[in-house]
């Protein structure tokens, strides 16, 4: 190579580095510090920054790249799972979503297109259950005194 040839240098972003980094560590805060985020932007900030739009695409993209190597893998793994459940088909319910799941991840496969469940909350069903039944206590007419009735069993 001649003196005239220029080396372009390749300055990757400290978002760069972040979306690398964010699946090699156990906290995003380590992953932020790595990438050469200041503590104080890794232990508050950080999030702010992992939600915007941009960061959102650029680790979907890298997530993508990364996953798309995996392909043999899956493939491998996909025979062995359909051996397994030659071998006894009582697997197959433990295991049926498992093969789609990993092409999913890896990105050959389009993620399912359902809308998010509505999640019931119990607690809160059996307070509005007592609230209504101290409502009817409440508003429940007296009984008169010749009106009631002794049971005994």
């Amino acid at each position: 190579m001649g003196e005239d040839t220029k080396q372009v240098e390749v300055i990757e972003s400290k978002q760069d580095r972040l979306v690398r980094n964010i699946h090699k560590f156990k906290s995003i805060g380590a992953a932020a510090i790595d990438a050469g985020y200041s503590e104080s932007t890794a232990k508050g900030r950080i999030y702010d920054i992992i939600k915007t739009p941009k960061f959102q695409k650029a680790l979907r993209e890298h997530y993508l790249t990364s996953n798309a190597t995996l392909l043999p893998k899956i493939l491998k793994a996909e025979s062995d799972l359909m051996d397994v459940i030659l071998l006894d088909p009582e697997k197959l319910s433990k295991h049926n979503n498992t093969v789609k799941q990993m092409k999913q991840a890896a990105g050959i496969l389009e993620p399912d297109n359902q809308p998010r469940q509505q999640v019931i909350n119990i607690k809160s069903i059996k307070e509005l259950s007592i609230h209504l039944q101290q409502k009817r206590i409440e508003q429940a007419e007296p009984v008169q005194d010749a009106e009631v009735i002794d049971i005994k069993a």
